[in-house]
């Protein structure tokens, strides 16, 4: 929630309100969801609350920060809900005081580990992470069937694709092995002089 005059509590979304004389609101929301499935959370969200109309804004993650800081810097607030993928930008907003604690009643639905403890932020996004590789450079049965498998010498000098911002990996990593195991594996799988980006010429990522 962004920290302007503009903010207001809607209450849970299993609590319909009724339009009254005295109640009539707008609301800007900036994120980073595609259109198509931003409309269908709208036109539900407008249909339990009729007094309130929303205004949608989408851009990349970087995009929606940028302007944030932007508009920060100006003086200015055109938003009242913002949604961003990347967890630093979110931290920064909150360092800097941009974005206000909110408590809805459905964050208590979110386990622990997924929000912060001040109310700042919630994650809503659940990415899945696996391994991928080119069908017509490494065969069925060559492909590794682990993570473990990644550590094996034949895929040693940029063999291996690595996001480089793969720190959802390094999260998951710590939640199923630990942070010591984690930590330990991705340093040797640094060794294995992987090439950072989607593309790779062996096709594994």
């Amino acid at each position: 929630m962004s920290k302007s005059k503009r903010d207001f509590t809607v209450g849970r979304a299993d609590q319909p309100r009724k339009k009254t004389e005295t109640c009539s609101l707008r609301t800007a929301t900036w994120a980073t969801i595609a259109h198509d499935q931003a409309a269908k959370l709208i036109a539900a969200f407008e249909k339990r609350h009729p007094f309130i109309k929303v205004s949608y804004w989408r851009s990349g993650s970087l995009g929606v920060y940028n302007k944030i800081i932007t508009e920060a810097r100006a003086g200015r607030i055109g938003w009242d809900v913002v949604s961003i993928s990347t967890v630093d930008q979110m931290v920064d907003l909150t360092r800097n005081r941009i974005v206000t604690s909110y408590q809805s009643a459905e964050r208590n639905m979110f386990s622990d580990d997924v929000k912060d403890v001040e109310g700042y932020w919630t994650g809503e996004y659940a990415k899945p992470i696996g391994l991928g590789f080119n069908t017509k450079q490494v065969t069925r049965q060559d492909a590794p069937k682990s993570y473990r498998d990644l550590l094996d010498p034949k895929w040693k000098g940029r063999k291996i694709s690595v996001d480089n911002e793969g720190y959802q990996l390094l999260s998951g990593l710590i939640a199923a092995w630990g942070q010591e195991k984690a930590i330990d594996y991705l340093k040797r799988l640094a060794a294995q002089d992987p090439s950072p980006g989607e593309e790779t010429p062996s096709g594994l990522s």
